[in-house]
């Protein structure tokens, strides 16, 4: 069975499943393997548009995104001697992602302290907040 990447990135899904029924009856040899495949291709056939996602921008591969996650967050939180809450890692990471989407004058520029009086401790330290 000849399964390539590309067949996949063009949308032709059912290309993959039909080689995978022939492979999966002709062959002894890894046959689990291939029917766990077949049953991953069937699953999520709907969600492999890929030739969409690429059309439309969209990263594909997850090197980008593993790439996108040592730089924005790994490099900041995972410092030596850091621990964080999960509370203020998710927030860290919140603005570390408006930074390096070039939305950090935006979204100061949105941000009205006044709202924000119930977590003074957060912005300014307890002793103000008195």
């Amino acid at each position: 069975m000849h399964c390539s990447a590309i067949t996949i990135l063009k949308r032709k899904i059912d290309d993959v499943i039909s080689g995978l029924i022939k492979a999966g009856n002709n062959t002894k040899k890894n046959q689990d393997s291939i029917w766990q495949l077949h049953g991953y291709f069937i699953s999520n056939r709907n969600n492999m548009r890929y030739d969409e996602y690429r059309n439309a921008g969209y990263y594909i591969g997850s090197g980008a995104i593993e790439s996108a996650n040592k730089y924005i967050v790994a490099n900041r939180l995972k410092q030596a001697g850091m621990r964080w809450e999960i509370k203020n890692a998710n927030a860290i990471i919140w603005l570390r992602s408006k930074y390096f989407e070039d939305d950090w004058d935006t979204f100061w520029e949105s941000m009205n302290i006044a709202n924000y009086t119930g977590q003074q401790e957060l912005l300014w330290g307890a002793e103000k907040s008195a």
